[in-house]
């Protein structure tokens, strides 16, 4: 996903409605299902949860995916949930509706289509860092709680 020069910014919306506070974890989905079941995956518990699409990534992959992460128990006691941008080319609304299948039953704020992953410009999230995730009525937000934490690249 390059949202360059003359591409449209994704645009944000609430799943889930709800807020949540937690240490910021950021990461691509298939890069945290290969983790799973090892020690390498950190705990979730209490994390904001950011997960982005690879770029040739489809809506059944992502869901199937994050099936696999709430069914092995990752899920559990994570705060909030981001979900990135939509590899281009893709339709959000088949992502939002697979997603939403997926999460049926889940408490935790979601938020889709954040403006993260492969687009331009791109965002570091540092990894741990303190962030409160808002699912209101006028969009999702994030904001971290330590000063100069998110800019950029």
């Amino acid at each position: 996903v390059r949202a360059g020069a003359g591409a449209a910014a994704p645009r944000p919306a609430v799943l889930r409605p709800g807020s949540a506070r937690g240490r910021l974890i950021v990461a691509n989905i298939r890069s945290v299902g290969h983790l799973l079941g090892g020690p390498w995956l950190p705990s979730l518990e209490g994390a904001i949860l950011g997960l982005e699409a690879a770029e040739e990534e489809t809506a059944a992959s992502f869901a199937g995916l994050l099936a696999s992460l709430r069914s092995a128990g990752a899920l559990e006691g994570v705060a909030g949930l981001m979900i990135g941008a939509v590899p281009a080319g893709a339709s959000a609304g088949a992502f939002a509706v697979e997603i939403e299948a997926v999460l049926r039953g889940w408490e935790a704020p979601v938020a889709r289509e954040m403006p993260f992953g492969h687009l331009d410009p791109q965002y570091i999230f540092p990894l741990g860092v303190t962030a409160r995730l808002d699912c209101g009525p006028k969009g999702p937000s994030l904001h971290t709680l330590q000063a100069g934490a998110m800019r950029p690249a």
